[in-house]
């Protein structure tokens, strides 16, 4: 069974607004949530002739650091000894963006969200591949969400190399059943993850190797970002995409056909 990338966005916190369909469900929502939400409504948006999400359809998160800055500020009310929201504690949660995103969508089959400093983002994909091979689900969105914290930023800094700046942002893919489609799918995929320390997830030497190139990423979403790109190159695709990522903490290798 082949399945097919129907569409792949990503967008970062300088781009986003809230989806005007879903605003009013967002409003209390908070950066980590909002960012999901707005590039799977891009996502879905992109794939014009897809079904509509239903008991068939799944969802896959991954995150790096999660809603990290909303649990530190749950953690400041309760060190203040000051009531704390319920719903800002809901929010602080890592799945809180699954839950939106599987009501505001009507995603009614499996929900995953998985917290890996390594291949977030691979993890949630080799999920939802493996769940539409098995022919439980015809359809999944697959999300890498991260937002950071000034906290995050001091303990880069003092790892004592130079630490640019990481923008939090969002990468959704739609997955579906190919059919007699045209399009890039996903051939063969792998994960190997090894312990490191810590100042390796902190710094985040990956890079990407595809077509004799070599592009260096220095965030959490930037692999997945790189090969986003790769996949909405519209002119003259190559008929195989060969993707290997190499870190400190192991690797990750993809393998789309375009057919």
């Amino acid at each position: 069974m082949n399945i097919m990338i129907t569409a792949a966005v990503h967008l970062d916190e300088s781009s986003v607004g809230l989806p005007q369909q879903c605003a009013s469900q967002l409003r209390r929502a908070d950066d980590f949530i909002k960012l999901a939400a707005a590039a799977s409504v891009e996502a879905l948006d992109m794939c014009s002739g897809c079904q509509e999400p239903n008991e068939e359809s799944g969802l896959f998160v991954g995150t790096a650091f999660g809603p990290m800055q909303t649990n530190f500020d749950v953690l400041g009310l309760i060190v203040d000894n000051e009531q704390t929201s319920p719903t800002l504690f809901s929010h602080s949660v890592f799945n809180s963006a699954a839950g939106y995103l599987a009501r505001l969508f009507t995603i009614q089959g499996s929900s995953q969200t998985f917290t890996d400093f390594s291949w977030p983002f691979f993890q949630a994909l080799a999920a939802g591949s493996g769940a539409i091979s098995s022919g439980r689900l015809k359809q999944c969105l697959v999300v890498q969400v991260e937002t950071y914290s000034d906290l995050l930023a001091d303990a880069r800094q003092q790892t004592g190399q130079s630490a640019k700046p990481w923008q939090a942002g969002a990468v959704a893919w739609l997955l579906e059943n190919q059919g007699d489609r045209t399009g890039w799918c996903i051939d063969d995929s792998s994960i190997d993850s090894s312990p490191a320390a810590a100042a390796e997830y902190l710094h985040r030497a990956e890079y990407l190797h595809v077509g004799g190139s070599v592009i260096p990423c220095f965030d959490p979403l930037s692999a997945a970002i790189a090969i986003t790109d790769l996949v909405n190159q519209k002119n003259d695709p190559e008929k195989s995409l060969h993707c290997e990522i190499t870190a400190p903490y192991g690797s990750v290798g993809l393998k789309l056909q375009h057919s």
